[in-house]
């Protein structure tokens, strides 16, 4: 229900020279968000009800950074929100991500990773 929800909110693109981030509270109000918004939303939400969800920063081919949610329990569960909806699950965090591709990119590597308490960089 959560990815449901996430996934219907509007995308929005925001280019400034300055970088930042909406409050959940904006996403909300607004029922829009970037990609990046989306998913720290969506993994707050995620960890509001018991799973332990990590946004991943990945590089796909042509060096594009794209965040994802995943989960990591008995099986592991990404969630891809923007801009195209998109859930794989496996058996490992390395099948997820071999798996993942967007717009036709595969996934070549994981940059980052971040939860409420921990930040761990590639």
């Amino acid at each position: 229900a959560a990815f449901h929800f996430v996934s219907s909110l509007e995308t929005i693109g925001i280019d400034l020279p300055v970088s930042f981030w909406f409050t959940p509270s904006d996403v909300m109000e607004l029922g829009a968000a970037d990609a990046f918004d989306r998913t720290i939303f969506l993994a707050s939400l995620l960890d509001e009800l018991g799973a332990s969800a990590k946004v991943h920063v990945l590089e796909t081919e042509g060096g594009i950074r794209h965040p994802v949610v995943i989960v990591d329990s008995d099986k592991c569960y990404l969630f891809d929100s923007c801009p195209y909806p998109s859930f794989l699950t496996g058996n490992t965090q390395n099948e997820v991500l071999a798996n993942f591709s967007l717009a036709g990119k595969k996934y070549t590597r994981s940059l980052f990773e971040f939860s409420q308490n921990h930040y761990e960089e590639f």
